[in-house]
């Protein structure tokens, strides 16, 4: 069982696995009407802030947030299954979201999303794949990186 009162405080960066069921349509301001297709949505982000990893994390999963950053438009869509989480005072998000777009399968839907702030040329903060084997040799592949992330499972009834 997820408990987020085991995420960290600390700093660190993040990758929130969202499964869509069925395909769905997204329209947000910025990025105007889109369908998206069904398959796991990863979002890289980073924890630099007051609560860490825990307070960005925990805010992101919230489904009664007000909608402020990207993934709050996205979330309602999602069953989020896991979080691959790692403690460090270095921002990796760019880093992160650049090598998982370099893996098979992963392709980007969105354009620019989650990657506002971004100062590393990123094609988006949010990788698309078709299927969860893709995502099970995404986290294999993160690990032989050896950046040094964990990872929690967690189900929508859990988090609230």
């Amino acid at each position: 069982m997820f408990d987020l009162e085991k995420l960290p405080k600390q700093a660190g960066n993040y990758v929130i696995v969202g499964l869509a069921v069925d395909r769905f349509s997204l329209d947000m301001k910025k990025f105007g009407l889109r369908e998206m297709p069904a398959g796991f949505y990863l979002y890289c982000g980073s924890a630099h802030g007051p609560g860490g990893l825990k307070s960005r994390v925990s805010r992101h999963l919230d489904l009664h947030t007000k909608k402020f950053w990207h993934f709050d438009s996205l979330k309602e869509y999602l069953d989020s299954t896991c979080i691959w989480w790692q403690v460090s005072s270095a921002n990796f998000e760019c880093e992160i979201a650049q090598f998982l777009f370099s893996l098979p399968g992963a392709s980007c839907v969105v354009p620019g999303f989650g990657a506002s702030d971004c100062r590393k040329g990123c094609l988006s903060h949010l990788v698309y794949f078709p299927n969860l084997d893709y995502v099970e040799q995404a986290w294999r592949e993160l690990n032989r990186k050896t950046w040094d992330y964990r990872q929690l499972s967690l189900k929508r009834d859990e988090i609230g």
